[in-house]
C-alpha cells in the first residue's frame, strides 16, 4: 500500500511472498510470505543453498539486510544497510551491497568487514557490482571501470568504457569484464593487461539498462526490467563472449529478473496483471543444440508464450511451423501432445483437439501406459466425452468449431476408439491412428514468430 501523497518508492509491500521452485523440473516445491514483522522489499530477493537475502524496512523505518532460512522460515541474522542499496552480491566470505557513493563488504555473520566511499566530486556509481577472482568490479557514470580487492576494499581504477553512463549489472568470464552502457552498446573488456583476450563492442538492440550475467559460457543480458525508454523492447539475448555474436534472443514481459549458477540460468517475469501471468523460464546454457533443434525450441517457447497471453490464432499459427519440424504425430512426445491439444482446444478447433487426445490414449493403450493424464486432460480443456449416437436427436450442423456441445458428428462418431473387447478396433500390432488434425490455416502475420 501507499499513502496517495507518495511515491511508489516509499511504498510498502505487505504480501510479498517466496517462491521456491526444482531448478531441474521448475515445479514449485513451497511458497510463504516473507518476514511478516518487516516490510520486505524489492528488488531483492537472492537465493544461495537454502537461504536468501532479503532486504526489510522494519517498523523503525532503518533498511536492514536479513539472511532468512527456507527450511525455517526465520530470519538468521540482520545489519542496517544504506538506504538507497542495490541488489546484494554474494561472494565467498563476503556480502557486498552498492549505492551511488559506494560499497559496503559484511561478512556472513553480517558483521562490517569494510566500506568503500567515492569521493564527492568523483561520478557516482551507476552500474551494480560484479566478482572476478579476488576483485569486485563496478562501473561509474563517465565510463569507468573501478576494481576493489576483496580482502580489505582497496580500490583501482581500471579503464574508461564507452561513450555514455555504464548502467546495469556488470558480469565476468572467459577473461573479461562486460559492462552496457545507457542506449544499449554491451563492451568486453580484458581483464589482464597483456592477455590474448579481444575487446568488443556489440551495439545489440536499444536499451536504457541491462542485467548481464555469465553462465554455462555463454554471456546474458536483460534489458527493459528498469530503467527503459519509450519505444524499447524488453527482451533476453545471449552473446559469445568470444565476439559478441547474438546467438538467442526473445521477448519478456515485464517486470523481469535473471538469476543464474554455472549450469542454469532463470527468468522469472510478468505477474498477476501482465497478459501472460507469471511465468518462470530455464535454460540449460551449456548444453550445444544443433541449429534444427535450436529453432524447435524457439517455435515452441514463441507458441507457448502466444498461448499464454491469449493470442490463439498467433499459437496456432506457430504450433503448425513446430510441428512441421518435430515431423509426425508419432514423433512427438506425450507433453507436446499436450501442449499442441491444448492450443488447438483454446483456439476454437474443439474437435480436432479432442482427436489428438483420443490419439494419445490409444497409444497409451498399446504401450500399456496409464491413460489418467489425458482424461484429466480433456476435463481441463472442458472436452465432453460424447457416447456414439448421443447426437441422433439434436440438429444437424449444430456443432462447429466453436463451443463444444452435446451431439457428434458422423466424422467425429467414427473416429471414437474402440474400448477393449467392444467391437471392432485398433490391435496393438495395427493401431488404427486418427489422421492429425488439419486447423484451418490462419492468415499469417508479421507477429506470428
Amino acid at each position: 500500500w501507499r499513502p496517495i501523497h507518495r511515491s511508489w518508492r516509499k511504498a510498502r509491500f505487505r504480501s510479498l511472498l517466496a517462491y521456491v521452485l526444482d531448478p531441474e523440473r521448475g515445479e514449485l516445491l513451497a511458497s510463504f510470505p516473507l518476514d511478516e514483522q518487516a516490510q520486505v522489499l524489492p528488488p531483492f530477493p537472492v537465493a544461495r543453498g537454502g537461504r536468501v537475502l532479503a532486504c526489510a524496512s522494519p517498523r523503525s523505518r532503518r533498511l536492514e539486510l536479513e539472511l532468512l532460512d527456507l527450511v525455517r522460515e526465520q530470519p538468521l541474522w540482520r545489519a542496517s544497510i544504506p538506504g538507497s542499496s542495490r541488489r546484494p552480491l554474494v561472494s565467498g566470505e563476503r556480502v557486498l551491497l552498492a549505492w551511488s557513493r559506494g560499497v559496503l563488504a559484511l561478512d556472513l555473520a553480517g558483521e562490517k568487514a569494510w566500506e568503500h566511499r567515492r569521493p564527492d566530486d568523483a561520478p557516482i556509481l551507476s552500474a551494480e557490482l560484479t566478482v572476478s577472482g579476488e576483485r569486485a568490479i563496478y562501473g561509474t557514470a563517465e565510463g569507468e571501470l573501478v576494481a576493489l580487492a576483496l580482502a580489505d576494499g582497496a580500490a583501482e581504477t581500471l579503464c574508461r568504457v564507452g561513450q555514455h553512463r555504464l548502467t546495469g549489472k556488470l558480469a565476468s568470464g572467459a577473461g573479461r569484464v562486460f559492462v552496457a552502457e545507457r542506449g544499449g552498446a554491451v563492451h568486453a573488456v580484458p581483464l589482464a593487461s597483456g592477455a590474448e583476450v579481444t575487446t568488443w563492442t556489440q551495439p545489440a538492440t536499444k536499451a536504457a539498462h541491462r542485467t548481464l550475467s555469465f553462465a554455462g559460457g555463454k554471456l546474458f543480458a536483460l534489458n527493459g526490467t528498469k530503467d527503459r525508454f519509450g519505444d524499447e523492447q524488453p527482451q533476453l539475448l545471449a552473446l559469445d563472449p568470444a565476439d559478441g555474436r547474438i546467438l538467442f534472443q526473445r521477448p519478456i514481459a515485464t517486470p523481469a529478473t535473471l538469476v543464474e549458477d554455472d549450469k542454469l540460468v532463470v527468468v522469472a517475469s510478468g505477474g498477476p496483471n501482465a497478459p501472460g501471468g507469471l511465468r518462470v523460464i530455464g535454460a540449460s546454457p551449456a548444453d550445444a543444440v544443433d541449429a534444427r533443434t535450436a529453432r524447435m525450441n524457439q517455435l515452441r517457447s514463441a507458441a507457448a508464450d502466444a498461448l499464454a497471453e491469449g493470442r490463439f490464432e498467433v499459437a496456432a499459427i506457430v504450433a503448425r511451423k513446430y510441428l512441421r519440424f518435430v515431423g509426425s504425430w508419432d514423433l512427438a512426445s506425450d507433453d507436446t501432445i499436450a501442449f499442441l491439444a491444448r492450443i488447438l482446444a483454446r483456439s476454437r478447433r474443439p474437435n480436432e483437439a479432442r482427436d489428438l487426445i483420443h490419439y494419445a490414449e490409444e497409444r497409451a493403450d498399446i504401450a500399456a501406459q496409464p491413460t489418467e493424464r489425458w482424461q484429466a486432460l480433456s476435463k481441463e480443456l472442458d472436452l465432453e466425452v460424447i457416447e456414439v449416437g448421443a447426437g441422433e436427436e439434436g440438429e444437424e450442423g449444430d456443432e462447429g468449431e466453436g463451443e463444444p456441445k452435446s451431439g457428434r458428428g458422423p466424422e467425429d462418431t467414427e473416429r471414437k476408439p474402440a474400448k477393449s473387447g467392444e467391437g471392432p478396433g485398433p490391435t496393438p500390432a495395427e493401431p488404427a491412428q486418427p489422421a492429425p488434425p488439419q486447423p484451418a490455416e490462419p492468415a499469417e502475420s508479421p507477429r506470428a514468430e
